[in-house]
């Protein structure tokens, strides 16, 4: 009996155990001998990253999309509030630009595999400003018209803090900047903002901006490029425009090729940083072979003067070069005689089959100060040692022959002044002795 209760307890104790193991069963004999095992792992379904537009309220009605997929996917796509599907290249990262009515909106994007349709969406809001005039404002408008009434004149100025807005980045990719608007005037400016020449590669955060006298306010640009935009570079214009005053900021965008097999570099030597009307400059321009290093390719180089509008002002020179690795030029450019004074670009353009690398430096047309030729010969000596070796030479010998010079006045005064007594000790010895002693 006693044997049958254990043989029961037994059997209770394996039932966890066999409850417990689960899988499939596995037959067959062990072994020692070495066996590969192939281990296949599935990617997963397509991850969407929305970078803009954020969860935020804009004030352009200009709407940036800027996104990313990661995984496989077979299409990917967008509409807006949900309406009808629009579908885009089939690239992992790109950007691109909306045009949107004012209100409420709802970004829906979605990619499909083969393991089904994913999405992802965001909602943001376009409010329009609503400008109302100030007091201020108004009075200062007011004894504007008034004329002598108030004994001074209101007057509408404002300026950047740049000159140049200059970004880079890789085709595809995105990157904000910024700068200050500054009102020098003495009464309030409503601005209204405005790129031109660049507006499939720029978008304003806003397109209208209240400016009270005396403070500045910063302004950001979202710069971008599709991922299928030609690399170079592009120029264009932000218009501020405010009282009937209008100022403008020079915008440079350089997109670079992903997989870049040249890079150039163009530097204005800072001997002709600034260069009169009709006068030669020198740049110096170094070409590198990055994607096709140790074989010498041929590629055309371009260069050529641009004014900050835009505008091509002289072609300097169009020349095939051999670049193997690396390979440094310097080239004279005549300026027109009749070039109007004021800040230049000049742009270098190395050009390889479909792919351009551009750089560019700037310089102004002006006269020269009345001591440049003194910066000049200065720069000069200072930049070669060997130039300064000769300097310290020459200082040397010049003091050598002051010296000498020196030595010799008072050796020659010397000379002067025993040569005189000698001709009086010979002038009385010629005296007759009668004459000496009738002259004592």
């Amino acid at each position: 009996m006693r044997g049958i209760y254990l043989i029961f307890i037994f059997i209770l104790a394996c039932v966890p155990l066999t409850l417990a193991i689960t899988g499939e069963v596995i037959t067959g004999e062990a072994t020692s001998v070495p066996t590969n095992v192939s281990i296949f792992v599935l990617p997963g379904p397509p991850v969407i990253l929305i970078r803009s537009p954020e969860n935020k309220t804009y004030s352009s009605q200009d709407v940036l999309v800027n996104y990313s997929v990661r995984n496989n996917f077979t299409h990917v796509g967008y509409n807006i509030d949900g309406g009808n599907n629009i579908f885009l290249s089939n690239l992992t990262d790109d950007s691109f630009s909306l045009n949107l009515p004012w209100g409420f909106h709802i970004l829906y994007m979605f990619a499909n595999s083969s393991l089904g349709n994913f999405s992802k969406n965001v909602s943001f809001t376009l409010e329009e400003e609503i400008v109302i005039p100030s007091s201020s404002s108004s009075s200062s408008s007011g004894s504007s018209s008034g004329g002598s009434s108030g004994g001074s004149v209101s007057t509408t100025k404002f300026e950047f803090s740049e000159e140049i807005l200059e970004v880079s980045f890789l085709q595809g990719q995105s990157k904000k900047e910024s700068f200050t608007i500054t009102n020098t005037g003495t009464r309030d400016v409503s601005l209204e903002l405005e790129i031109e020449g660049l507006e499939n590669f720029a978008l304003l955060n806003q397109n209208t901006l209240e400016l009270p006298k005396g403070e500045s306010k910063t302004i950001s640009v979202n710069f971008f490029s599709l991922s299928t935009a030609p690399s170079g570079l592009y120029f264009g214009k932000l218009i501020a425009r405010g009282n009937g005053v209008e100022e403008s900021l020079l915008l440079i965008v350089d997109v670079k090729q992903r997989e870049a097999l040249f890079d150039v570099n163009v530097e204005v030597l800072p001997n002709y940083k600034t260069v009169p009307p009709g006068k030669k400059m020198s740049v110096t321009i170094d070409m590198i072979n990055i994607g096709l290093s140790g074989t010498a390719v041929d590629v055309e180089l371009m260069v050529y003067l641009v004014n900050l509008d835009r505008e091509t002002i002289l072609e300097a020179s169009k020349e095939t070069l051999a670049v193997k690795e690396e390979l440094s030029i310097t080239r004279k450019i005549q300026l027109p005689q009749d070039i109007e004074y004021g800040t230049y670009l000049v742009v270098a353009d190395l050009i390889y089959t479909n792919i351009t690398a551009s750089s560019y430096d700037s310089f102004e047309v002006g006269e020269r100060g009345p001591f440049y030729f003194i910066s000049y010969i200065g720069r000069e000596l200072f930049s070669n040692p060997y130039m300064i070796i000769l300097l310290l030479i020459v200082i040397l010998l010049i003091m050598m022959v002051i010296i000498v010079l020196k030595h010799y006045r008072v050796f020659s005064k010397s000379l002067i002044i025993k040569s005189k007594r000698r001709k009086k000790k010979e002038k009385l010895q010629k005296i007759p002795k009668s004459a000496e002693g009738w002259a004592r």
